[in-house]
């Protein structure tokens, strides 16, 4: 893998998980893996864009959240994970979603939809990444 560590899968499993978990805690609908099911997820990040939550003041959350966009996009279009590039300057946990020739940042997304609200819809991102896949 070009000396890249690539990221243990049981782990972004895990924090998906227990994100849906937490979600259906919350009285959110079932997240079920689908691409239809970030329709639920923009509504929860929407919410959190209208209360005006700092995104870094609601880590797990965003680790969470980004882990369940990483996986709807690795079972549905392909995919692997991989470490964040620590010479990019990444605080928080940021693992990169190879799809292909193209590097996605989950983490960076979610954050830039709760920042910027219903503008950074994870459906259309996701509706975009299909053109390109």
């Amino acid at each position: 893998m070009n000396g890249e560590a690539a990221v243990e899968l049981g782990e972004i499993i895990e924090q998906a998980d227990e994100f849906v978990a937490f979600h259906e805690e919350q009285g959110g609908e079932r997240l079920d893996y689908t691409p239809a099911s970030l329709v639920a997820l923009d509504a929860m990040l929407t919410a959190l864009f209208d209360r005006r939550v700092d995104p870094a003041d609601a880590g797990d959350l965003v680790i969470g959240a980004a882990a369940y966009l990483g996986e709807v996009i690795r079972r549905t279009l392909g995919g692997s994970w991989h470490d964040g590039d620590p010479a990019a300057g990444h605080e928080v946990i940021n693992p990169r979603l190879q799809l292909g020739s193209i590097s996605l940042w989950p983490v960076e997304r979610v954050m830039r939809c709760i920042a910027d609200g219903p503008g950074e819809s994870l459906t259309d991102y996701y509706a975009s990444l299909t053109t390109l896949a």
